[in-house]
């Protein structure tokens, strides 16, 4: 199910365009769209209540555009970045229980 919501917010020198898209009932992307010469052209955070974030700069339109098909591909690799840290971490969370129960047995 998917939920868009459309705001927009003017401020004294950046404009905003918010949109929220809900990929499920327990999950929300807010995105971003700022015009800010000071930002970089993407920025992958998190928001309120440690939701994610995506800014994109509408200063960089033309990086943006000229790079959109790279910067797609990009997911892939993220997810296997990602993939990557989680295993480390899984492995780090499995030696030290399997340390915990080895001191706790003998």
């Amino acid at each position: 199910m998917l939920v868009y919501t459309t705001a927009t917010v003017q401020s004294a020198d950046t404009n905003f365009i918010i949109k929220n898209i809900s990929v499920s009932k327990m999950k929300t992307v807010e995105f971003r769209l700022i015009n800010s010469n000071e930002m970089p052209p993407i920025v992958i955070t998190k928001g309120d209540d440690d939701e994610l974030k995506v800014v994109i700069n509408n200063h960089d339109r033309i990086w943006l555009s000229m790079n959109r098909r790279l910067i797609a591909g990009t997911v892939e690799a993220l997810q296997e970045k990602l993939d990557e840290i989680l295993q480390g971490y899984l492995e780090e969370q499995y030696a030290f229980e399997k340390a915990d129960l080895d001191f706790m047995e003998g």
